[in-house]
């Protein structure tokens, strides 16, 4: 199996094992499944996406790049849709997500660290936005990238396809914390202490408090602000 669940202590960990990080065609589906079977779990508070024998998600595999390069518009667009569709699962997320990277984060992989609620990585990660070399686009991940580092560090990750490693992607805000490889696991973990702490409707609302304040402008932030404000947590339970 590609990703592995395990829950334990309030925490659903799912364990991505791709050979060299790379992924076939079945990948997607079967993270989808995994983790909408860990928001079903009474048992996890929280979710952690992490990478096996470090690696992570560092794109799709000779077969499929071949596979998609032979789709018409109709579909690339379903396959394109498929993913904004689990980037924004994790993103939106009623349970807080942590990812913890080593190795590269790119394409998929790079979406799932913006998505998640909290990033991790160590200080020999990697993380790259390489599609325009290509002569692609990484639509999929564009509005959370956009939206983790702003349009500036955005439009240099993407124009140059280059991979920054931990210490640079802490600087530009694309992960919360860098540690040694060999710190990353009790890293992750110190972090989790406080997400699975909280009451789980608060965190909830939480979330979506925050998610409406981003997406309006100005006066609007703060009339969001008073209307997410004044329904009670456990109203807002999905």
């Amino acid at each position: 199996m590609s990703v592995l669940s395990e829950t334990r202590g309030g925490v659903c960990r799912l364990t991505i094992d791709l050979p060299a990080g790379l992924h076939g065609e079945d990948f997607e589906a079967a993270l989808a499944g995994s983790f909408e079977a860990a928001l079903a779990d009474p048992a996890a508070r929280a979710i952690v996406l992490a990478g096996a024998d470090r690696c992570f998600v560092a794109g799709p595999d000779a077969d499929l790049v071949a596979r998609e390069a032979a789709f018409g518009p109709a579909e690339a667009e379903a396959a394109l849709r498929r993913r904004l569709a689990l980037l924004g699962r994790v993103d939106a997320s009623p349970k807080p997500v942590l990812v913890r990277i080593d190795g590269l984060a790119s394409g998929l992989g790079l979406g799932l660290a913006l998505a998640a609620d909290v990033a991790v990585a160590s200080e020999e990660a990697e993380f790259a936005a390489p599609e325009t070399r290509a002569g692609l686009l990484p639509a999929a991940l564009a509005p959370l990238l956009v939206r983790t580092v702003g349009p500036r560090q955005a439009l240099r990750l993407v124009l140059t396809g280059e991979r920054i490693r931990g210490a640079e992607a802490r600087a530009i805000g694309l992960v919360h914390e860098v540690a040694p490889r060999v710190h990353l696991a009790q890293a992750a973990d110190r972090a989790l202490v406080g997400l699975i702490k909280g009451d789980p409707a608060a965190l909830s609302a939480a979330k979506r408090l925050i998610a409406g304040l981003a997406a309006a402008p100005g006066a609007e932030a703060l009339e969001t602000a008073v209307r997410l404000g004044v329904v009670p947590a456990t109203d807002w339970v999905a």
